[in-house]
């Protein structure tokens, strides 16, 4: 199950029109529908409008998308990772904490050449780390600029606006520890 079924799914249980969350969330009820069918691929921000309008929080959402696996308290296998699914355009991102951690959340993330987070900045509770594995990514936060290459690392409060773009022409594959969960 993706993201759109996910929304779609919780709108249906809920009780709630495409119209009522499109005035709840400040976006068009059709965008809302294109959204549900993966038909469009909606920034962070738009996405966090949705999930608001919604009354659930954005890592419930997306714990609830996942690949089955058994619960375990300790251990993520390789081949049972959960992996999100149409975060972002050419992203692949998978969780590297077990299911049900609330705390902190581990993913690995593999970026291919021209993703990104979309225009939009991110703005989010918490903290961030980030630390590139191979390629590289480029970050923008408060107003700066960042090249992070193979080796490098990035710290941030997760309410300072960013976002982030493979502007390479090689994926990047990079590690993220964010707290509390923020998808």
């Amino acid at each position: 199950m993706n993201i759109g079924d996910q929304l779609k799914q919780t709108r249906e249980r809920k009780g709630l029109s495409l119209r009522e969350v499109g005035e709840k969330a400040g976006l068009s009820a059709s965008f809302i529908g294109q959204v549900e069918r993966d038909e469009t691929s909606p920034s962070m921000r738009s996405i966090k409008s949705i999930t608001d309008a919604l009354g659930v929080k954005l890592a419930d959402l997306l714990n609830s998308v996942e690949s089955q696996q058994e619960d375990s308290s300790h251990v993520v296998a390789l081949d049972n990772r959960r992996k999100v699914e149409n975060l972002f355009p050419g992203l692949e991102m998978y969780y590297l904490t077990p299911k049900g951690k609330k705390d902190f959340m581990v993913a690995m993330l593999y970026a291919k050449p021209g993703s990104s987070s979309g225009d939009d900045f991110s703005i989010h509770d918490g903290e961030e780390f980030g630390y590139i594995i191979s390629g590289m990514l480029w970050f923008w936060m408060d107003g700066n600029e960042y090249n992070l290459r193979e080796g490098d690392s990035i710290s941030l409060n997760s309410s300072i606006p960013h976002r982030w773009e493979n502007r390479s022409s090689s994926p990047c594959t990079s590690l993220w520890v964010t707290t509390p969960p923020a998808y």
